[in-house]
């Protein structure tokens, strides 16, 4: 059997992965060529894990494997979904200390000339993000009717 495990490192993109039953953290990690020397430990569905904590979750469940950062402050890290409107979107691990700007910039994606929309609301590059956010979206910005 198979484990689906959602790899999650603040301020990264979550990655899907599906992996081999009795595979330990490390071995996760080190096949997906994830770092995690910066970490301070790691979590697996909100309970504390080690690197040779092996990977189980009940069937027809996702296991949720967070690599916690050695810097404190800020909330729980929370996962946001990134993209630009009509597009694809990328869910990315950050925390209450992140702005738009840096979980657009952690998605790989460019702000200029973009209007920001947060849960559907207008927003700023330095809106601060809390854990009820759940999408930032980017549009092309419109001046005088026409595309910027």
């Amino acid at each position: 059997m198979s484990t689906f495990v959602k790899v999650a490192k603040l301020g990264t993109p979550s990655i899907d992965v599906v992996v081999d039953d009795n595979m330990t953290i490390e071995e996760i990690l080190d096949d997906q060529e994830v770092d995690y020397n910066d970490s301070d430990g790691f979590t697996i569905n909100g309970r504390v894990a080690q690197l040779d904590t092996v990977v189980s979750v009940p069937e027809n469940t996702v296991a949720v494997l967070m690599i916690t950062p050695t810097v404190k402050g800020g909330s729980d890290p929370f996962f946001i979904k990134v993209g630009y409107t009509g597009g694809t979107t990328q869910q990315i691990c950050v925390n209450d200390t992140f702005t738009v700007a840096m979980a657009v910039e952690a998605a790989g994606l460019d702000l200029t000339n973009k209007t920001i929309a947060l849960d559907s609301n207008p927003a700023s590059a330095g809106t601060l993000l809390v854990g009820t956010n759940k999408l930032i979206l980017l549009s092309s910005a419109v001046k005088g009717g026409q595309k910027a």
